[in-house]
C-alpha cells in the first residue's frame, strides 16, 4: 500500500457533510412544517440516519486504520493501549463535556426538541456515559449526545475486538460480533413492548456495535492492499454517486417500520460499500481545503448545531429558505470557536505529553 493513502484526506470531508447533513435533519425536523409530505420531506429527517452511519463506520475505520499503521510501522512492539485511551478521552470527552454544561444552561431558559430542561440525574448520566440506559435522559438535554456516548462504549470495546482478530482471525470475530449485535436488537425486539424503552434499548451500543465494526473490517480491505476489479469499480465517480442515491432508498417507502428497518440494517451496509470506494477514490472537489476543515470541525458541528438551532426557534427570518443557509452558517462558525477553544488545545496538550514522553537524542 502506498504510503500516501494513509492518512486519507477524503475521509474528513467526508466527516464535514455528514455533520452537515445531521444539522440539516434536525433543522427540517424542527423549523419545516411540511417535512413529512411526500418523497423529499422523507428524504430530509433521514439525512440525520445517513449521518450517524457515517461517523460510526467511519469511525470504526479511522481506529482501526491507525492501530494499522501503527502495526506497520513498529512490527513486533507491544501497542500502547493506555496512550489510546487518554488519545480517545481527549479527542472525544472535553467537547462533550463543554457542549453538555452549555446545553444544560441554555436548557434552563428555552427548549426544543433536542434542547430539554436539565436535571442533576440526566446531567451526571451523561458525564459518566449511563445516560443512554435511562428513559427519561437518554436524549434529555442534548439530544445529540446519545451517539457521543455510544462511541465512548464502542472506544471501550475496540481491544476486545482486536484481542479476537489476533486470536480467531478478522472475519470469524466481526461475524462473531455482528451475531451478537443482531441477536441483542432481536432479542430487546421481542421482549420490550413498543414504546420509549425499547426504542432505547435498540439504541445502546451492543444494538450498534456491528455498525461500527464495519469500518474495521473496511480498515482491513485497505490496509490488505488488494486491488479487486470491485473495489476499482466502486471508486469510480458515477458508481459512487449511485452508491449515495441507494443509501437514500429508504425514503420511497410510506411504510414506518420498513424504512424504520432499513436504515437499521441495509444503510450500513450501503454506506460502508461506499466508504470502500472512497478510500482509493480520487474527488478533487472533495479534497479542497474548505471541505476539509469543515471535516476538521465536524465534532464541534454536530455537538452545537442544537444549540445554535434554539437561537432560530426564538428568532425567525420568515422563511426556511433564509433562515436555514444562516443556521448553517451559525452552525459551522459555532463548530469553528468548539474546536479551536475545546478540541485543539485537548489535542495539543496530549501531543505535548508524547513529544515529552520521548527520550531525547544526543545531539551530533
Amino acid at each position: 500500500m502506498r504510503e500516501e493513502q494513509w492518512p486519507i484526506p477524503v475521509f474528513d470531508s467526508l466527516r464535514g457533510i455528514a455533520s452537515l447533513a445531521v444539522a440539516v435533519s434536525h433543522f427540517a425536523q424542527q423549523q419545516i412544517a411540511f417535512c413529512n409530505v411526500g418523497i423529499f420531506g422523507r428524504w430530509l429527517p433521514q439525512l440525520g440516519a445517513w449521518g450517524v452511519t457515517v461517523f460510526f463506520v467511519l469511525s470504526g475505520f479511522c481506529i482501526h486504520g491507525a492501530y494499522l499503521q501503527d502495526r506497520k510501522i513498529k512490527p513486533g512492539a507491544r501497542y500502547n493501549w493506555m496512550g489510546y485511551l487518554r488519545r480517545r478521552f481527549l479527542r472525544i470527552y472535553p467537547g462533550m463535556f463543554v457542549a453538555l454544561v452549555l446545553s444544560a444552561i441554555v436548557g434552563l431558559f428555552w427548549t426544543t426538541g433536542l434542547i430539554r430542561n436539565p436535571n442533576w440525574r440526566g446531567f451526571f448520566g451523561h458525564l459518566f456515559l449511563f445516560s443512554n440506559f435511562d428513559t427519561e435522559n437518554c436524549y434529555g438535554i442534548n439530544a445529540v449526545l446519545w451517539s457521543t456516548i455510544v462511541e465512548c462504549y464502542f472506544y471501550l470495546l475496540y481491544p476486545v475486538v482486536v484481542f479476537g482478530m489476533s486470536r480467531f482471525g478478522c472475519k470469524r470475530t466481526l461475524l462473531t460480533v455482528t451475531a451478537l449485535s443482531w441477536g441483542y436488537f432481536l432479542f430487546v425486539t421481542v421482549n420490550t413492548p413498543a414504546g420509549d424503552l425499547r426504542l432505547m434499548w435498540q439504541m445502546t451500543f451492543p444494538a450498534l456495535w456491528w455498525k461500527w465494526c464495519l469500518g474495521v473490517g473496511l480498515a482491513e480491505l485497505h490496509f490488505a492492499d488488494s486491488q479487486s476489479p470491485t473495489r476499482s469499480l466502486l471508486s469510480r465517480p458515477l458508481a459512487l454517486f449511485i452508491v449515495l442515491l441507494t443509501s437514500f432508498g429508504a425514503c420511497l417507502f410510506n411504510d414506518v417500520h420498513v424504512t424504520a428497518n432499513l436504515l437499521r440494517f441495509l444503510l450500513p451496509i450501503v454506506v460502508a460499500v461506499g466508504v470502500h470506494g472512497l478510500s482509493t477514490a480520487r474527488i478533487q472537489w472533495l479534497e479542497t481545503s474548505l471541505c476539509r476543515w469543515i471535516g476538521r470541525v465536524s465534532y464541534s458541528i454536530y455537538l452545537f448545531h442544537p444549540i445554535v438551532l434554539v437561537g432560530f426557534s426564538v428568532i425567525s427570518l420568515g422563511s426556511w429558505w433564509w433562515d436555514l443557509p444562516l443556521f448553517l452558517f451559525v452552525a459551522i462558525a459555532a463548530g469553528a470557536a468548539g474546536y479551536y477553544l475545546v478540541e485543539a488545545p485537548a489535542m495539543s496538550s496530549m501531543a505535548a505529553k508524547r513529544i515529552a514522553a520521548q527520550p531525547m537524542k544526543a545531539c551530533p
